[in-house]
């Protein structure tokens, strides 16, 4: 019975600690048409504006391996896992914690489903930077990446399901 209480008690600590970083991340978010509007206002032409406003990255072609793919993104260590938290490959994660670390992610991803957030992006910062990316569809699966790094970590979504897509391209494209 104890053991009940206990669980109910974390799983709802953890929930509330789920929303109150949701609601800090929401609270910190500038769109690009607010930065574009502030270069406006200071003076730069709307492409002026428009280009300090975007990142500025590589075209990324071809991604060969997971190991490259960290290299691009400055991770020190990678992970593809699918919705139900099956590990399906890593870079730089001990095989022993692999099938952990992805259930816990999709875990993670499921509370911010079932609390009416959309979860295509998780970002985490404490000195240590990480984020989810939502993959695409293969057949009824959804795949997720999981980046992990320092200061170097790109932490631009758009860039990281990018390079993670290419990656994916290029491992169907040699299974074939």
């Amino acid at each position: 019975m104890d053991y009940f209480l206990i669980l109910t008690i974390a799983s709802i600590s953890f929930g509330l600690a789920a929303i109150a970083f949701i609601i800090a991340l929401k609270g910190l978010k500038r769109t690009s048409q607010e930065i574009i509007s502030e270069n406006r206002a200071e003076g730069f032409s709307d492409q002026a504006a428009e280009e300090s406003s975007a990142l500025r990255r590589p075209l990324i072609r071809r991604v060969n391996s997971l190991a490259e793919a960290a290299m691009i993104l400055g991770a020190s260590a990678l992970l593809i896992f699918d919705h139900q938290g099956l590990a399906i490959e890593s870079y730089n994660i001990a095989e022993r914690d692999m099938a952990r670390v992805a259930a816990s992610m999709a875990e993670l991803i499921n509370i911010f489903r079932s609390l009416g957030f959309s979860a295509e992006t998780v970002m985490l910062k404490n000195g240590v930077k990480s984020m989810i990316v939502e993959l695409e569809k293969v057949g009824d699966m959804t795949l997720y990446g999981l980046m992990t790094g320092g200061a170097a970590l790109n932490m631009n979504p758009d860039y990281a399901r990018e390079v993670l897509q290419k990656y994916l391209e290029s491992l169907i494209e040699r299974r074939r």
